[in-house]
């Protein structure tokens, strides 16, 4: 529900989960959009993330996408826009696991199950440079707080230290120029809306590079360079 200044209105339809919801995180993207993620007793009791897509609550693809029951699930969103969930993963002896959705499907960002224990009452928050860090309580440790960071390359979390992008003009209307510092080889080029549904792919092989966006209809989108194990990222507006 939220807030419309003198009363409490439904966002949707209420009951909009398959079934029981549990664990229940609310967050929002970059551009202001709701999602939900719960443990979900209408699918397995694994874990589903919906989002609100100004009339109906929709399945961010599979519902029950864990691959076992998923407990204490929290949400929270990439300084890029990605979704991001981790959860007490019983499929991985009750240790903790993080997943985001790269676009297609959910995949896992690390190892599963990667605590050295139980993990319950799952958290997970992302620094203001984009590093991805998750709290629990550690049975491994007589149930103490514990608190992990991601120490490696997470996709559109951060730019690689080697090479970054520069995007202009921004905001744009038909054509956006742009431009790699360090090492330039070929890269996979992807600009995707805020439902990270991929609009133009191409590849990169020149430091400056003129793209046409003429097409896209006027709102926020994000700019994705791949290059092996690394990911660039950055944001511009289409009026």
């Amino acid at each position: 529900m939220n807030f419309n200044g003198t009363n409490w209105v439904n966002v949707g339809n209420a009951g909009f989960s398959a079934g029981w919801a549990d664990n229940i995180s609310l967050a929002f993207n970059p551009s202001g959009q709701p999602y939900v993620a719960f443990t979900d007793f209408g699918n397995g009791t694994k874990a589903t993330v919906m989002k609100f897509d100004g009339t109906n609550w929709v399945n961010m693809r599979d519902a029950g996408f864990s691959k076992g029951e998923a407990y204490f699930t929290t949400l929270a969103f990439s300084p890029s826009g990605q979704p991001c969930v981790v959860y007490r993963d019983d499929t991985n002896s009750q240790k903790a696991t993080v997943m985001n959705f790269d676009g297609t499907n959910w995949m896992n960002v690390g190892a599963a199950g990667f605590s050295a224990g139980d993990a319950d009452n799952t958290s997970l928050a992302f620094s203001l440079s984009g590093q991805l860090y998750v709290a629990y309580t550690d049975s491994w440790y007589g149930g103490e707080a514990t608190v992990m960071k991601y120490d490696s390359v997470f996709v559109g979390i951060k730019e690689p230290q080697e090479s970054k992008i520069l995007l202009y003009p921004n905001p744009a209307t038909d054509k956006i120029t742009l431009e790699i510092s360090g090492e330039t080889t070929e890269s996979n080029l992807a600009i995707v809306n805020i439902d990270d549904q991929e609009l133009i792919t191409c590849q990169i092989t020149k430091p400056k590079t003129q793209i046409d966006i003429s097409n896209l209809p006027g709102g926020v989108y994000f700019v994705r360079l791949t290059k092996d194990r690394t990911v660039a990222v950055g944001k511009i507006v289409k009026q």
